[in-house]
């Protein structure tokens, strides 16, 4: 399914678990390009979990800014498409894409 088990950690139904792979990923994939299509994919496979697709949100919203910027459009396609999911998941999705305003297309007001 993905190559790191962590990025599947973070849409178990267990907080604890969440928490522990918000742990695994942050320090490690911070800058791994490798792990945005990762994250995307998971979180589509799952529409219906919310809490996953806010983690996986969460995530990408604290990987390095460079690293993001090489994912732009698939990153804010995902972003997009998190609309109307919920207060919690659209105010992610929102703190996202307002990070740097040179990162994604949308962020420089286009």
């Amino acid at each position: 399914m993905t190559s790191c088990p962590a990025i599947g950690q973070l849409f178990d139904a267990n907080p604890a678990v969440r928490v522990n792979a918000y742990g695994a990923l942050l320090p490690r994939y911070r800058d791994d390009r490798t792990l945005i299509p990762e994250l995307i994919a998971m979180a589509r496979a799952d529409p219906l979990n919310v809490n996953g697709i806010y983690n996986a949100l969460v995530v990408l919203s604290h990987m390095d800014a460079d690293t993001l910027r090489l994912e732009t459009s698939a990153v804010e396609a995902f972003a997009e498409e998190q609309k109307g999911k919920g207060p919690k998941v659209s105010a992610r999705e929102m703190a996202l894409m307002l990070l740097d305003p040179q990162s994604l297309g949308r962020r420089s007001g286009s």
